[in-house]
């Protein structure tokens, strides 16, 4: 990680405490989007202003097209807004207003080394970085920089929108966002439309035959039922120089509760990695199933090449079993 420099730092808090001090979230709601283009390296970040429900204030800024993705998925509701697996699969960076028991130790020590002071309820801003796969973090010092900026972007234009100079709606038919870039040291607003692209499935390798043919003869004729799970354990690994990360729990457990394999990944394993991973357990396995039950059309995706080879049938349905025994685990 690049640490940011004790002026960045301070810069971040001044605009902060402005931002905080203004509370635009009496008059903003959370999709009263707009858009800021990093000077740095051209990534445009899509802001929220947060509060406008009255839980949660600040403002939090999705970066690039996995971005504005993850915004749209959470503003459509798609994923649970409680769960982990939704907080690690954003991209962002974030300043939110909490309680002084919701700050660490190292947070604590910044605030201390500033001289600044929070009291009351909310009173101490909490910066946080986020990237699929990974525990939430730490600014380092592009991000500072960047917040920085957005920050105080928020406050030029959520006066603008007090005082009914610009309307964020007035592109919303088009698809337009009001855009902010850099130039010639000068900020310039236009209305851009963001990406609208969805992640296509990542290509896997074709299943290996020679080996899949290998696995049926060595095993007696498949039978029972198999429910199997891909998922994030909450369980940070990673040295204490490094980000850490979440793993990926692979589960299969059969139709008695027993379970028939586990595995864990690294969040960043590609599908053709993955369905190694899978074919593993197959062949560690007892006995093949003759059906497997997954949670989700992804899995499933991962699952139903090697399946229809071994003449495994599989279904997306509830796992009510592997659910509860990974509960326990957790």
């Amino acid at each position: 990680m690049e640490e940011p420099t004790r002026d960045e730092c301070e810069r971040l808090y001044a605009a902060t405490m402005q931002f905080k001090e203004m509370a635009p979230w009496r008059w903003m709601a959370n999709n009263d989007l707009f858009a800021v283009e990093n000077p740095g390296d051209g990534e445009v970040g899509y802001c929220s202003i947060m509060g406008n429900g009255g839980m949660e204030y600040g403002l939090a800024v999705f970066l690039g097209a996995e971005g504005i993705a993850s915004y749209r998925r959470l503003a459509m509701e798609e994923v649970d807004t409680e769960s982990r697996e939704a907080l690690a699969s954003l991209r962002s960076l974030s300043v939110t207003f909490v309680d002084r028991e919701y700050v660490d130790k190292r947070v604590r020590e910044v605030g201390r080394t500033l001289g600044l002071r929070f009291r009351g309820v909310n009173g101490w801003p909490l910066f946080r970085s986020l990237r699929p796969g990974y525990v939430p973090w730490y600014l380092e010092q592009e991000e500072v920089l960047f917040l920085d900026i957005a920050l105080r972007l928020a406050v030029r234009v959520a006066g603008e929108v007090r005082e009914d100079r610009i309307q964020l709606s007035h592109g919303a038919q088009a698809g337009l966002l009001l855009t902010f870039s850099s130039r010639n040291g000068e900020w310039v607003q236009e209305w851009r439309k963001p990406p609208m692209t969805r992640k296509e499935p990542e290509a896997m390798a074709p299943a290996d035959q020679a080996r899949l043919g290998r696995l049926m003869q060595g095993k007696e004729a498949p039978q029972g039922r198999w429910e199997l799970d891909l998922s994030l354990m909450p369980i940070p690994v990673g040295s204490k120089r490094e980000r850490p990360y979440y793993p990926i729990l692979l589960m299969a457990v059969d139709q008695a509760g027993i379970i028939v394999a586990t595995q864990t990944l690294e969040p960043w394993a590609s599908a053709t990695q993955r369905q190694e991973a899978l074919l593993q357990a197959l062949e560690n396995a007892p006995g093949l199933p003759a059906e497997i039950r997954v949670s989700s059309q992804e899995v499933r995706r991962l699952v139903e090449p090697m399946a229809k080879a071994l003449g495994i049938s599989t279904r997306v349905s509830r796992l009510p079993r592997l659910t509860a025994i990974r509960e326990d685990l957790f």
